[in-house]
């Protein structure tokens, strides 16, 4: 089907005639080539654990994902806990699924780019999974990021090959609209390319998950006010305000973050004459944004007559 997202989000119920329903575990052979990156994408209809999430440590698998009883999608795999890897579930940020609700599921599988190890970043339902159990990319093992370390890695002691070799779902659940391939892109964007007028681009310039009303960094600023301001919405010291003020030669200079890697609208700057008491009134109403990487910008104006003045500086909303 064309997926109305990019990746895309389900396909309604009705439009799941035809799957694969799991009894018995259901294997697909998937013949892939040795170091050969490869795309999945599928729909999975959701069906939790009654208990908690099955040690899988003696299973052979990639990766395996997992419905726990809350509701919360989890994904097994490989991460560094304290001075050992180790495997582990991992949830992967997203709202609970109800039983039955059909969740999409693309992953790119990178066997190339680390010499001993095996990556993937998952997608659900078009959103990358940011965690701090996942790195920035297969050749920058820092955290929090996107690329989850394969359960079986070779180089960190697990049997896995640097290539796929079948898929399996077992458990009470359906499987619908599989592909595996080996296209860079193998997802077609059509539909929408924002929600809340924050571009999806933008979300997957972070790596995080498509939720403007999150505050991913814990800086009172969410998602949908760091796309605004201009801010790094992973790092609250990238917050967005004014860092120094000074007079010089008759002017006032006023120095705060923010940049254009988000919107590209002009702040504004307003001033406050006469004290606590008077009314804010435009002092700039388009200030060009800093070019990023660059995240600090500069104003200034002539002291006003009337004597010492507040500021305040405003990033249009997006719209």
């Amino acid at each position: 089907y064309t997926p109305v997202l990019p990746p895309g989000y389900p396909v309604p119920e009705a439009g799941h005639t035809k799957v694969a329903v799991a009894g018995d575990p259901l294997t697909r052979v998937v013949n892939g080539a040795e170091g050969q990156n490869v795309n999945m994408d599928f729909m999975i209809q959701a069906k939790a654990f009654e208990e908690a999430l099955p040690d899988l440590t003696e299973e052979d698998g990639q990766m395996f994902f997992g419905v726990a009883s809350n509701g919360v999608l989890h994904v097994w795999h490989m991460a560094h806990e304290g001075s050992v890897w180790t495997q582990r579930w991992t949830d992967l940020g997203m709202p609970a699924f109800a039983d039955g609700a059909w969740v999409r599921i693309s992953v790119r599988m990178d066997y190339t780019s680390n010499p001993s190890d095996t990556f993937f970043q998952p997608r659900v339902n078009g959103s990358l999974c940011l965690s701090q159990y996942a790195f920035k990319s297969p050749t920058d093992l820092t955290s929090p990021g996107t690329w989850y370390l394969c359960a079986d890695t070779p180089g960190k002691g697990g049997g896995g090959l640097k290539k796929i070799s079948g898929i399996e779902i077992s458990g009470q659940s359906a499987l619908d609209d599989l592909t595996v391939t080996v296209a860079d892109q193998p997802f077609p964007h059509t539909g929408a390319t924002s929600t809340n007028g924050v571009p999806f681009v933008w979300f997957d310039q972070w790596g995080l998950a498509r939720f403007p009303g999150l505050d991913y960094d814990g800086d009172g600023l969410d998602a949908l006010g760091e796309y605004t301001a201009g801010t790094d919405p992973v790092d609250p010291a990238s917050s967005f305000r004014i860092i120094d003020t000074w007079t010089e030669n008759g002017s006032v200079y006023l120095r705060f973050l923010g940049n254009d890697s988000g919107a590209s609208t002009p702040y504004v700057i307003e001033r406050q004459s006469g004290g606590l008491n008077g009314g804010w009134t435009v002092a700039d109403p388009a200030v060009p944004r800093a070019q990023a990487p660059n995240a600090v910008n500069t104003w200034s104006e002539p002291l006003q007559p009337s004597g010492p003045a507040f500021y305040r500086v405003k990033a249009p909303a997006a719209e």
